[in-house]
């Protein structure tokens, strides 16, 4: 591994049947030491929508999002009342003008812009509309943001504040940060940085449809609603297997003798996955450091020619 074959590969964690199978860990990292997950940060932020509408804090998918932010009535959200409930912008099937498109490098990408600014939540709730919602998903990290302040003013807690008290208290994870601007708002984009062990709990959570060690974490009605595929990604609307849930992917591996193997992901950027093979009673985590144009570690090889002959 550390020859360079498998990219700058840092973490490797794999459960089947709900025990820990391989813990790897390479160039420095270790099982304590947290790892940023980038996007599937998004995921994460997911389960937390999922328990705010188990608590009833948040009543309906239906409602607007810009209802969530009266104290922005003079964004275009509000101000206009755009038509884009919460399931819009779970599925990032909002329709704005956001180009994410382009490297993170460049200024012209709306991910960067909104970082740029003093007010996240302000940028992403001025963006003009590109569309009706509810078509394909289209990757818009803004939507993620604001389903963050969704959580803020539907609960009265920032979306760390309420994992402190529900999923990562019941999970027992501790020793991870989640990055924040200055006025407070947690990048829920993609902001969070966990060991590959406590990324692996949340993929053991949802294969579990919710529960953990016997107790109902998540509603399993929220599990199966958020993990399944919505909508196609926009631009891979020939390919059935490619889709979008509640921040959440879905595609397929192929195995031994061509057999399709599914799979419901988070991904991030640099070479992070969280991989659950619900066929397989599986989980893999990933995580790399391959930031830039170079990216060698390629997920799809190493479970395909590795580690799928392997677990099949």
């Amino acid at each position: 591994m550390l020859a360079g074959e498998q990219g700058r590969l840092e973490t490797m964690v794999i459960a089947k049947g709900g025990q820990l199978v391989l813990d790897e860990y390479f160039y420095g990292f270790t099982p304590d030491r947290p790892h940023s997950i980038q996007s599937i940060t998004k995921s994460v932020t997911s389960l937390l929508v999922g328990i705010a509408h188990d608590q009833g804090a948040i009543e309906s998918l239906d409602q607007r999002v810009a209802s969530f932010f009266p104290e922005y009535a003079a964004k275009r959200w509000v101000d206009e009342d755009y038509p884009i409930n919460l399931r819009h912008a779970l599925t990032m099937s909002a329709a704005i003008d956001w180009n994410e498109r382009v490297p993170y490098s460049n200024p012209e990408n709306s991910n960067t812009a909104m970082n740029a600014t003093g007010d996240w939540i302000g940028y992403v709730l001025d963006r003009p509309r590109a569309g009706e919602p509810g078509g394909s998903a289209s990757y818009t990290s803004g939507l993620s943001i604001l389903l963050g302040g969704v959580i803020r003013n539907a609960t009265g807690q920032y979306v760390d504040e309420l994992a402190d008290e529900t999923l990562f208290r019941q999970l027992d994870v501790a020793g991870y940060h989640w990055l924040g601007a200055p006025d407070g708002t947690r990048h829920t984009g993609g902001g969070l940085h966990i060991t590959a062990r406590n990324l692996a709990k949340m993929g053991q959570l949802v294969l579990n449809r919710g529960t953990w060690h016997g107790e109902q974490v998540v509603s399993a009605e929220w599990i199966d609603e958020s993990t399944r595929c919505h909508l196609p990604l926009a631009g891979a609307e020939d390919d059935a297997t490619v889709g979008y849930g509640y921040q959440w992917w879905h595609s397929n591996f192929t195995g031994p003798d061509e057999t399709p193997v599914p799979h419901i992901a988070g991904y991030g950027y640099g070479g992070q996955y969280l991989l659950i093979l619900p066929t397989l009673d599986a989980v893999v985590v990933f995580n790399a450091g391959e930031y830039g144009d170079t990216a060698v570690f390629n997920p799809n090889r190493a479970m395909e020619e590795y580690l799928l002959p392997a677990m099949m």
